[in-house]
This record gives structure tokens, sequence and C-alpha cells, in this order.
């Protein structure tokens, strides 16, 4: 699906906390020799808070809001590949900002898998609770909440329960043919 990258061209990964779109974007830069960049990581670096004291302090709302300006902050970069947090599909206008991007992977995965990846209690500590649900429900739940929000901005979908350098692999063998 489409020419080959070009230099102007960004890669957005979308998909749910756990997916391993951090992981998979440094790596993908890494072989593109493009720049990296976490929404998240960019907003708590701006805030001077991680995401759980965000949310305590200032609620989802506010959060939300911060998701917003950084991704339209990424449409004035080049040759970057970002990682955006998983919500930030929530919002319309963010996704009508996604849909007009020629490169959104949308990396879907099983809960089991998210579980797998969450399971890791430094993977939680920076990692405030979307619901009072269980881990596995909320995780359930969230998905079935946001999977059409993911598959409506995604120009492709990558098996995300793969192993990270097949992901990878995947993503840099669609956008260089």
């Amino acid at each position: 699906m489409g020419a080959k990258i070009k230099a102007e061209e960004n890669i957005y990964l979308i998909g749910p906390r756990g997916s391993g779109k951090t992981t998979v974007g440094k790596l993908l830069a890494q072989n593109l020799e493009f720049a990296f960049l976490d929404t998240d990581e960019l907003i708590v670096e701006k805030e001077g808070k991680n995401i759980t004291q965000l949310v305590e302090e200032k609620g989802w709302d506010y959060f939300r809001l911060l998701e917003t300006e950084v991704l339209y902050l990424t449409g004035n970069l080049t040759s970057t590949v970002i990682a955006t947090g998983g919500g930030i599909i929530l919002k319309k206008e963010n996704r009508a900002f996604l849909k007009q991007k020629k490169w959104v992977f949308y990396l879907e995965v099983s809960v089991k898998e998210v579980l797998k990846r969450l399971g890791h209690k430094e993977a939680l500590t920076n990692r405030p609770p979307l619901t009072n649900l269980s881990l596995e429900k909320e995780i359930e739940t969230v998905l079935q909440e946001r999977e059409k929000f993911y598959l409506d901005c995604a120009t492709e979908i990558i098996d995300g329960n793969k192993n990270l350098e097949l992901i990878v692999n995947e993503i840099l063998n669609k956008v260089r043919k």
C-alpha cells in the first residue's frame, strides 16, 4: 500500500497501552534513521510530572487536552516515528488529524498479550487506572471501547502479538515498498 516512505513523512503508531508502540517505535526509528518521539514522554517532560500525577491532580480531560496539543505539534515534524498514547484516538479532532496521515500503524494486541507486557510493576507505575475494574477487565473493556477508533484511524493493521522484531520488520516492509 502506497509508495516508499519519503523523508518528509512521519510514521504514527497507535494502539492500547502495552501494545509495544514505544519499543517498536524506537527500533523503527533506528532502522529508518528517523527521529523518535513518544507523545506521553513529551507530556511528562513538558509538565514535569508523570501521567499518574497529572491525572490525579488535573484529571483525564486535562491530560487529553495535552495529548491533542502534542499530537498537533507533530504535524510540524518530518522523518519522525511517533508513538502515541493509547487514548489519543478518543478525541474526534485527533482521529481527524491521524486520518490525514499516510502511515498510521495500529498495533492490534490481545488482552492476554497486554497483560503479559504490563505484568511488570514498573510498567504500571506511571500508568493510572482508566477504570475501577481489575487490570484484566479494564484492558478487555478499554480494547472493546477503542477498537473502532483504532481501526478508523489506521492505514495499516499490524498483529502486535508477535515478537517485537517481527513487528518492526513488517512495518519496514510496508513503508519501503
